[in-house]
């Protein structure tokens, strides 16, 4: 009924006294460690805390359990920590495909959305955990816990269903950049007739 560590074929420095003292070596084929003593004595077996338990053990905790007693807010918290946290994977690779997953023109931009990303993930999951501890208080933001990681699914779900869709912007853009060219082309002519210099071939272009 008690603990021992047995040692053969080594050797032991002691020093009983001071620093002044000479150290003691010892030499043993067998030795015995009484690991009880460095233990403190308890009346019953140690009291695992809400991490270190079953799915069975947070659903139905034993009444009887100190840790229990004394924070059953924890057992609560534990649980749907579990449950909440399978659901953040999902949410991670989802975001990366929204955010950097998307054609880029610029590798510029590609590493602006790779930091955005980074940054939007760690936020997401330290929101998780904060959430998590006033859940340890207040059972009514359990709901919460799940929320977070879903409203993040169906965000990056839009960004990458909006993402496949041919999009306007690109268009209008092309529209801007030719009627600015037609415009500096026909400045470029009224500048050049008044000098009486002609213009440059292909300058309409």
């Amino acid at each position: 009924g008690e603990s021992y560590l047995f040692m053969t074929n080594g050797h032991i420095l002691r020093r009983e006294g001071g620093i002044s003292e000479p150290t003691q070596i010892i030499e043993f084929d067998k030795y015995a460690v009484d690991l009880d003593r460095f233990e403190a004595k308890t009346a019953g077996p140690a009291d695992l805390k809400p991490r270190e338990r079953y799915y069975d053990e947070l659903v139905n905790p034993d009444p009887n359990s100190s840790a229990y007693k004394a924070e059953p807010g924890r057992f609560r918290a534990e649980l749907h920590e579990r449950f909440s946290s399978a659901l953040y994977p999902l949410a991670f690779v989802l975001l990366a495909i929204a955010l950097v997953g998307q054609a880029q023109s610029t590798r510029q931009n590609r590493h602006a959305r790779m930091g955005f990303c980074f940054l939007a993930g760690v936020g997401l999951r330290l929101s998780g955990l904060a959430v998590n501890n006033i859940v340890v208080l207040h059972a009514s933001f359990v709901p919460v816990l799940y929320l977070i990681p879903l409203t993040a699914i169906c965000v990056s779900l839009f960004l990458i269903a909006r993402g496949t869709r041919p999009s306007r912007g690109n268009a209008m853009l092309d529209k801007i950049s030719e009627s600015a060219a037609e415009l500096w082309a026909s400045l470029m002519q009224r500048f050049s007739r008044r000098r009486g210099v002609a213009a440059p071939a292909g300058s309409r272009s």
